[in-house]
């Protein structure tokens, strides 16, 4: 019984934070719902597109943000954003006032259409007043990679940011969005003192470029991260700050996994936080490489190159090699340490287990000289990927210019 005790309670809190979460409906009146509630020092923003494989995560992470709702600053509220098998939904939190549904949409919004997503945020912004907002980005994900249109079960999809599959199941056949569309949407709206990706590959030096202009900070994993996601029990505290403090976020996030606190299948987590302010110079730094490296199309030879993802050459994914060993490998020391030293003012925080678990190859892979990691990944030309197109996708990105690989032949 001792060891029962504990799990009854879990179960029901779980039953009382779905059904506050998930029945709660519009409670407030349609004509007031446009009128601006008091401005705060911070809204946090969480956009959870789970409309998808991710739907049964739902309930687990809003039990934790309602667990995390207590040790919030008192004057930050947080705005969830769900839509899931069950609704498209708003609900509001705050230190004081428990997380309750405000708005249940009265159609299946499109988490990863443009316009909905617009609308959503509009809503949010204009509603919810605050001198600093933090948005986490909660779903699937594959970096910089851009959508294919529909996918299905037998084509796996290739997807910046979200599924959304439009039928309130766990099908991963449906909508996503690419970066540029993301980018371009957020910058109409309030600039953010953070992104946080709670999504697999999206700490990629392609979609940190992208956002330079919309956000201070971008934070994330380069690899893939569990289900579980990260514990916003842990970490809600940092996100409700009015000027982020990355690794306060970030190390709770690492702790839990490494401790064995999280997915008992799932040890170890590569996470970075990217200094936007920074990242023209790092541009500026990496640019004459590049260059060198990669002029009259040439192709660099990445076999001892750390990666990220363990499906070499897919037609889905890229390797997502380290930004830091790509350099470090292909140039001569005194090189790298001088790129080195302009890196680590990008990409401040960093935080890198020796292995972690994927779902790919259902076994660890290591990370064998963490201390020169970046935990940021860049995208490295082949022809293997230009064959199928994806060299087209990247000259779309401002990192392909930036870096000056528009002048290499790829």
């Amino acid at each position: 019984m001792k060891r029962f005790f504990p799990h009854l309670i879990y179960i029901y809190a779980l039953i009382g934070a779905v059904l506050t979460l998930s029945v709660g409906g519009c409670k407030e009146e349609a004509d007031t719902w446009d009128h601006p509630k008091k401005e705060l020092d911070r809204t946090l923003i969480v956009y959870i597109a789970g409309e998808n494989s991710l739907s049964t995560f739902v309930s687990e992470d809003s039990i934790e943000i309602v667990n995390g709702l207590k040790s919030l600053p008192e004057h930050c509220r947080v705005v969830v954003y769900i839509d899931d098998t069950k609704s498209s939904r708003l609900c509001v939190g705050m230190r004081d006032h428990p997380l309750e549904t405000v708005k249940t949409y009265n159609r299946n919004v499109c988490s990863t259409d443009s316009t909905d997503m617009e609308m959503v945020l509009y809503e949010i912004f204009k509603r919810y007043p605050a001198k600093s907002y933090g948005l986490v980005l909660w779903s699937h994900a594959t970096g910089w990679i851009f959508t294919q249109g529909r996918q299905s079960s037998i084509n796996p999809p290739r997807r910046t940011f979200g599924i959304d599959n439009g039928n309130r199941t766990s099908s991963n056949a449906g909508r996503q969005m690419n970066v540029t569309t993301l980018s371009n949407i957020l910058s109409h709206h309030p600039h953010l003192n953070f992104i946080f990706s709670d999504a697999c590959f999206m700490q990629c030096i392609e979609v940190a470029y992208e956002l330079r202009e919309v956000t201070d900070w971008v934070l994330g994993s380069s690899a893939e991260i569990p289900g579980h996601g990260a514990p916003y029990n842990l970490i809600m505290p940092a996100m409700g700050e009015d000027e982020l403090q990355p690794d306060k976020l970030l190390k709770p996030y690492y702790d839990y996994y490494i401790s064995g606190l999280g997915a008992l299948e799932y040890r170890g987590a590569i996470l970075s936080a990217v200094k936007t302010s920074e990242l023209p110079q790092l541009a500026h730094a990496t640019r004459p490489l590049v260059q060198r490296l990669l002029a009259n199309r040439s192709q660099l030879d990445c076999s001892w190159v750390q990666r990220y993802c363990p499906l070499v050459e897919s037609e889905y994914f890229t390797e997502f090699y380290d930004m830091a060993d790509v350099i470090r490998m292909h140039v001569s020391d005194e090189e790298f340490q001088e790129w080195w030293a302009v890196m680590e003012r990008a990409v401040p925080h960093r935080f890198v287990s020796t292995e972690w678990t994927t779902s790919y190859m259902s076994r660890p892979m290591h990370v064998y000289e963490p201390e020169y990691m970046s935990a940021v990944s860049m995208f490295v030309p082949s022809a293997f990927y230009d064959e199928l197109g994806w060299m087209k996708d990247y000259h779309q990105l401002k990192w392909y210019e930036a870096v000056g690989m528009n002048s290499t032949g790829w």
